[in-house]
């Protein structure tokens, strides 16, 4: 592959119009922090959509890529919709298994079946805003009015 056929693979794979498009991107705030976390600038510059075919893309608009002419390196990744926040709690179940060797099949060449207690995945919500806060935490505003233990009293008989 030449080197103009990788940067436009990478250029596309970013979701900017053109080279100059993708200057701007790089010199902004976002390809700074992607320069300096040394993940997120492999996975989209040097192994990203160039490296591998693209497999898929879930609901949560993850995309997975794979190569199978590699020897020593993974074979299969992942490239997150969210670049800089990504969590791999957004992988569902069925690329998870695809993802991590579990399975051959992609969800779209097998049906997986749902158990009926199955909810819908989403990304989780530990270290913000949104996370469940027990009453009494510090960072409930409200004071606790409640005891913390009581003692055990025997029944009257």
């Amino acid at each position: 592959m030449s080197l103009r056929q990788h940067l436009a693979k990478v250029i596309e794979g970013n979701e900017v119009k053109d080279l100059k498009g993708f200057a701007k991107w790089m010199l902004s705030w976002e390809g700074v922090k992607m320069l300096g976390d040394g993940n997120i600038g492999f996975i989209k510059l040097i192994k990203g959509p160039t490296a591998g075919t693209l497999v898929g893309q879930d609901q949560h608009g993850n995309k997975y890529y794979e190569n199978n002419n590699l020897q020593y390196d993974r074979k299969r990744w992942v490239m997150y919709k969210d670049t800089f926040d990504y969590s791999p709690s957004t992988i569902p179940p069925e690329w998870h298994g695809w993802i991590n060797y579990v399975n051959d099949y992609t969800p779209h060449n097998h049906n997986f079946g749902k158990p009926i207690y199955a909810l819908p995945t989403e990304k989780t919500k530990t270290g913000t805003d949104g996370a469940y806060q027990p009453k009494g935490t510090w960072t409930t505003q409200k004071k606790r009015n409640w005891v913390k233990y009581s003692a055990w009293q025997p029944p009257q008989a």
